[in-house]
C-alpha cells in the first residue's frame, strides 16, 4: 500500500467517515436523553418495547464471555454498525488502466484496506472515551457506567474488525504487487503488527475477566498501550505527520489521560480516611469510613487498601455507598441529650433526634446527617482483596485501616413516579436503600440466602428499617416477581422499578417490568449493577 492511497481517500471526502462515525458514537446517548427529558411521557411508552427488554439473557454472559445489550443498546448497536458497514462497503470508484495499481482487483483491495484503516483510527477515541469512569457522557446523559462498559466492548470488537481488514487487505496487496519482502522488515509494518496482535489479543482476553479479574486488567491496559504505541510508530513511520490520522491518537491520549487524572482528583479531594472492618459473618464485611458524606441516592465509590495488598496498592473495587445515618441504631434518651450538648443547640437538635426515631423520609437527609458524616459499605467475601479483608476483621474486631476512596460515581437524576418498589436480593440491599430512603412512596422486597442472616442482623437494627412498614424481607426464599410487580402495577399513577441482586433476578425483574409496561402501565425501571 502507498500512501498516496491514503491521500486519494482523504480527498476524495472519505476522511470524512471518521467525522460521521465518532459524531454518531458520541451524539446517540446525547439525543436519546434529550429526547427522554423532552417528552417524558412517550419515553415512558416507548421503553417497555425499545429500551427495556432483553435480547436473551442481557446480565447473563454468553459462554462466559460477552453480554448481550438489552434493546435499547441494540438499538444503538445495530445503528452504528450498519453505519461501519456503509461507509466500509460503499463507494469505492476504479480507474484503470492506472500507474498505481496493476489490475482492478489490486486497486479495489487496497482502497477497501486504506479505508478500513481510516475508520478504525476514527473508532479508537470512542472505544477510549466509552471505557472511562469519567466518561463525560455519563454527565451529560442518563445511561448508567455498565450500559456504556457493554457499548465499550462492542465498539472494541467493531475496531478490530476494522483492524483485521486493514491488515489482510494491506497483506494481501503487498503479497500480490510483489513488495511483500522488501515491505516486511519495515519498521512501520513491524509496528503495525505488533498493534494488529495486541488488538485481537484484547479481544480473546476475556476469559480471564471472571477467573482472575486483576489478571485481565493487567492484560488489558498493557495490551492497549502496545495498541497506541504499535499504532502511533506505524502512522509516523509511513506518514510521518501527514493527512492529520495522527490526531485521532491525541484523541486517545487525551481522554485516557483525562479519566486518570479525573480519578485521582477524586483521591486526592478525599485525601486519607480511616475505615473500621467488621467481619459479620456469613461471608460479609461492613466498612465504616468516616467523614465521607456520599448522599446521592445509588451513588457508589472505588475502595483502595494499600495495606491490604502492599503488592499491588492500585487494586481497587467498586462498592454501593450506603449513608450511615440511615443504618443507625435508635439511641437513648441520654444519647440524645449527649448529642444535643455536643451540638451546641439543644432544642433544634433535640427535635432531628426525634426526626430520626420518626422515620420521616423527606427530612433524613438535612436532619440525620449530622448525625455520622460517615459512609458505609457491605462487602461479600469473595477472593482476593476481599478475602483479605474478611481475615483482618476475623482476627481483630473493628479493625482500622487506612483507606483511599474514589468517588462518589453513579450520581444519576432521581426516579420520577408516584410508587417506587425496590427489589433486591442479598448484598444487593445496599444500592437500593437510600433509593428507597430517598421517595415519599416507596416498598422494599429483599429476599436473601440463609447464609446471609447476619446481614440481615445488621441493616435491622438501623432505626430507620424498623420504623419502614412498607417492606418485606425474605430469608432462605425469593419472591415471586410476577406476583409482587402485578401486585404494585395496580396502585395507579407511574410506577418506579429499582432491582439490584442476582443476575437471574435482574433478568426476571426486566421481563415482567416489559410485559406491564406493554400493557399501559406507566413504569420507569432502573436496575442498579456494576460491571468492570
Amino acid at each position: 500500500m502507498r500512501p498516496g492511497d491514503y491521500n486519494n481517500i482523504r480527498w476524495r471526502g472519505k476522511s470524512n467517515d471518521s467525522v460521521i462515525i465518532l459524531s454518531v458514537g458520541v451524539g446517540l446517548p446525547i439525543l436519546a436523553t434529550i429526547f427522554t427529558l423532552a417528552l417524558p411521557n412517550l419515553a415512558l411508552k416507548l421503553k417497555p418495547y425499545l429500551i427495556y427488554p432483553a435480547l436473551y439473557r442481557h446480565h447473563l454472559p454468553v459462554f462466559h464471555w460477552f453480554h448481550l445489550p438489552n434493546a435499547g443498546q441494540t438499538l444503538y448497536l445495530v445503528l452504528f454498525i450498519s453505519l461501519n458497514i456503509i461507509l466500509s462497503a460503499v463507494g469505492y470508484a476504479s480507474v484503470q488502466p492506472s500507474s498505481w495499481y496493476a489490475t482492478k482487483t489490486q486497486e479495489i483491495v487496497s482502497k477497501i484496506a486504506a479505508r478500513t484503516g481510516i475508520i478504525a483510527m476514527a473508532l479508537a477515541p470512542l472505544t477510549f472515551l466509552l471505557a472511562g469512569r469519567n466518561n463525560i457522557l455519563l454527565y451529560l446523559t442518563q445511561w448508567d457506567h455498565s450500559t456504556y462498559l457493554l457499548l465499550h466492548r462492542w465498539v472494541a470488537r467493531i475496531f478490530t474488525l476494522h483492524v483485521l481488514v486493514h491488515s489482510i487487505g494491506e497483506l494481501w496487496a503487498y503479497v500480490d504487487n510483489g513488495s511483500y519482502t522488501e515491505n516486511l522488515v519495515e519498521p512501520y509494518w513491524i509496528y503495525g503488527c505488533l498493534a494488529t496482535v495486541a488488538c485481537v489479543a484484547l479481544c480473546i482476553k476475556s476469559i480471564f475477566r471472571t477467573w482472575k479479574y486483576q489478571l485481565f486488567l493487567l492484560l488489558h491496559i498493557l495490551l492497549a498501550v502496545l495498541v497506541l504505541v504499535g499504532t502511533w510508530y506505524h502512522l509516523i513511520l509511513r506518514f510521518d505527520y501527514r493527512w492529520g490520522y495522527h490526531w485521532m491518537l491525541y484523541a486517545c491520549f487525551a481522554v485516557w489521560i483525562a479519566d486518570r487524572v479525573m480519578r485521582l482528583a477524586l483521591i486526592v479531594r478525599n485525601g486519607w480516611r480511616r475505615a473500621r472492618i467488621t467481619s459479620l459473618g456469613g461471608g460479609v464485611v461492613r466498612v465504616d469510613i468516616d467523614s465521607a458524606n456520599f448522599h446521592h441516592p445509588g451513588s457508589h465509590a472505588y475502595i483502595y487498601f494499600p495495606h491490604v495488598r502492599r503488592w499491588a496498592p492500585w487494586e481497587c473495587h467498586p462498592f454501593s455507598a450506603v449513608p450511615t445515618y440511615l443504618l443507625l441504631p435508635k439511641p437513648s434518651s441520654a444519647d440524645t441529650t449527649a448529642l444535643s450538648s455536643h451540638q451546641g443547640s439543644t432544642p433544634d437538635f433535640a427535635e432531628k433526634a426525634i426526626q430520626l426515631h420518626n422515620h420521616v423520609p423527606s427530612v433524613l437527609a438535612t436532619a440525620l446527617a449530622p448525625l455520622s458524616p460517615s459512609v458505609t459499605f457491605y462487602v461479600r467475601v469473595h477472593n482476593g482483596l476481599t478475602a483479605r479483608l474478611a481475615t483482618l476483621a476475623a482476627v481483630a474486631a473493628d479493625t482500622h485501616l487506612p483507606v483511599l476512596v474514589e468517588g462518589p460515581y453513579g450520581a444519576r437524576p432521581d426516579i420520577q413516579c408516584d410508587r417506587l418498589v425496590c427489589i433486591a436480593g442479598g448484598i444487593g440491599i445496599t444500592a437500593v436503600i437510600p433509593l428507597w430512603a430517598n421517595h415519599h412512596n416507596s416498598k422494599l422486597y429483599w429476599s436473601v440466602k440463609t447464609t446471609m442472616t447476619p446481614l440481615v442482623d445488621d441493616i435491622s437494627r438501623s432505626s430507620f428499617l424498623r420504623g419502614q412498614k412498607e417492606k418485606e424481607v425474605k430469608i432462605g426464599e425469593r419472591f415471586d416477581i410476577r406476583e409482587v410487580l402485578e401486585i404494585e402495577a395496580g396502585c395507579g399513577g407511574v410506577l418506579g422499578v429499582v432491582v439490584c441482586g442476582p443476575k437471574s433476578m435482574c433478568e426476571d425483574v426486566r421481563k415482567v417490568v416489559s410485559q406491564i409496561g406493554r400493557r399501559g402501565q406507566k413504569v420507569d425501571f432502573r436496575c442498579e449493577a456494576f460491571s468492570s
